[in-house]
Formats: structure tokens, sequence, C-alpha cells
């Protein structure tokens, strides 16, 4: 009798649990899905959530991107891929429908992006719904029109939730710096990715961005590996301005016996040359 009463309690544990995650994913224009076990996920969607609430406020058409765009929003953690298809360091990544790129994809955001800043979070939803929108619409998977949005909501987002937008003087070059370092926690970031996949040539651009005040040589690797081992290696560098980005366009040559393109994996390794 007492085990029959322990079993009933914990499915009316499991049950409640279950409604609370399934109207919690449920509750903005689009399904945000953490793990079901995995129980810091239900407050990464609460940050994601909040998140959402942010951008409807401040960009609606970045919020309605995202809305019309994207088919569900899942969290999951970039350093723990089986099959590696998207760099460790990234923040979050749009993948699309392959057997049809005009429909809606998934927006795919790291655990770590959704732990730290909000606004960090913030731009890092409304870059992936710009690639969505670039996908669908054009089949165009470049890195450099997404940072510039992502950039221009920085601008546009007031500090405070709580302050009405006021004019204020253009920030000084320090200032800009100091904020985006302390929102970042970091002093620059790359991040490279592929446009074209299909062999004797793949195709890509790296984006450097660089948040302090003064102009640097930023650099990555570029590779394409078979089994962990890598077969082709590039490097791709270039002169960042102060508190400014560049995107540098890299092609990689399949090895000459490479029959399917496919059975490649791309990566990249951001280059500290200070």
């Amino acid at each position: 009798m007492a085990k029959k009463a322990l079993i009933t309690f914990f499915l009316i544990v499991l049950g409640g649990i279950y409604v609370y995650h399934f109207n919690l994913t449920r509750s903005e224009c689009v399904p945000i899905q953490g793990l079901f076990v995995r129980w810091g996920d239900y407050e990464r969607e609460e940050n994601i959530k909040t998140a959402l609430q942010n951008i409807r406020v401040y960009s609606p058409e970045d919020y309605n991107r995202i809305c019309t765009r994207a088919s569900s929003i899942h969290i999951t953690s970039f350093e723990n891929q089986l099959v590696p298809f998207v760099s460790p360091d990234a923040r979050g990544t749009y993948t699309p429908d392959r057997s049809n790129l005009a429909v809606k994809g998934i927006i795919i955001i790291d655990r770590d992006a959704t732990d730290g800043s909000m606004v960090g979070l913030e731009r890092t939803l409304v870059h992936e719904a710009c690639h969505a929108l670039l996908i669908q619409e054009s089949a165009d998977f470049s890195e450099e029109p997404c940072y510039s949005r992502d950039s221009e909501y920085f601008d546009l987002r007031p500090k405070e939730l709580t302050e009405p937008k006021k004019a204020e003087p253009e920030k000084s070059l320090e200032q800009k710096s100091a904020e985006l370092i302390e929102q970042t926690g970091e002093k620059s970031h790359t991040y490279c990715s592929l446009k074209e996949q299909n062999a004797p040539v793949a195709q890509g651009d790296c984006v450097f961005i660089n948040y302090i005040t003064e102009s640097k040589q930023m650099c990555a690797s570029v590779f394409l590996k078979q089994g962990g081992i890598k077969a082709v290696e590039q490097e791709v560098c270039g002169e960042v301005g102060a508190v400014d980005y560049r995107s540098i366009s890299f092609e990689l040559e399949y090895p000459e016996n490479a029959q399917e393109s496919d059975k490649y994996q791309f990566g990249f390794s951001p280059r500290d040359l200070e």
C-alpha cells in the first residue's frame, strides 16, 4: 500500500513538472525548449522569455522576425556536441530546414548565453533571427549583416527597462568600449562560418569584433577535418579598427581525393595575437 502511494506521489510530482514546463515553453510566440530532466533549463527558459519581452518593447521588428521566422527556440550546450555542427564558442545558431530553406527553422541558444547578461541574450536572439530572414528569403548565410543588426539593437536598447528613452549625447569611444567589455566579458570576439560547403571549394567568412579602443590584428585558423584529423587548414587575418568589426571571406579547397564534402567537418580556432 505504501509503495502504491509513493508511486502515485511521484507521478503527481512529475505530472506537475510537465504541466509547468509545457505552459512555460508555450508562453511566448514560439515554443522554448530545454531538457525536461535538466532543472536549470526552467530558469533558462524564463530568461529567454524575458529577453523576448524586452525585444518586443525595444524592437518590434526584431520580435516579429523571431516569431515568424523560427519554429522554436532550443537550449543546448555546444561544447557537448556528439557530432560537432557549430563552434563550441558560439552563443547561438540558426538551423534551417535543409530540404526547404524557405520554411521556418530552429534557433538554438547555448546554455552559457542564457546564463550571461540579458542584453547579450537579446542580441543573440536578434542575430539568429537575422540569419533566419536572410536564409529563408535569399539563401544567404552571410555573418556580417547579422553582426551589424545585433549591434544596431545594442545601440537602440536603453540600459534600464524602467527608464523612458531619452536623447543622450553620443558616447565616447572609451565609454562604448567599457560597456561592450562589461556586457560580453571579452575584449574581442571571433566567429567563422561556412556559406557554401560544396566540393571542390568550401566558402565562408570570419567576423572579427574588436571591443578595445585601439585597432588590432585579429586572426583565426579555419579548417576542414575528417575523423578528428585536419585535412585542410588556413589562417585568416585582418586589421580591425577600434570598437569596430570586420568580415573577411575565405575559401578552403577540399583534398583532391575528396568525394563527398559532407564527410568533412568545418571548424575554426581564434588566434590571440596579444
